[in-house]
């Protein structure tokens, strides 16, 4: 059984998408390399964006999320 991950955010303003744009596709190499990934892929929709992982266990997609890059990611969001 694979694991799915769908996450998206909403662009609020061009102040913030430069440093976003960038953070993510940071996120996106970080998931292509990481361990027990399948596939990763970001996609857009308007001012949404989509990012799409499958992975072949819940354990390599949490020790993924946790990590350096989405983890500090996810902690700058929450500021």
């Amino acid at each position: 059984m694979y694991h799915v991950s769908i996450g998206g955010m909403e662009m609020k303003g061009w102040s913030v998408f430069v440093p976003t744009v960038w953070r993510t596709m940071q996120a996106l190499k970080a998931a292509r390399l990481a361990q027990g990934c399948i596939h990763a892929e970001v996609s857009r929709r308007g001012r949404t964006y989509f990012a799409l992982s499958v992975w072949k266990s819940r354990g390599a997609m949490q020790t993924y999320a946790k990590g350096e890059v989405h983890g500090g990611m996810m902690a700058q969001a929450s500021i």
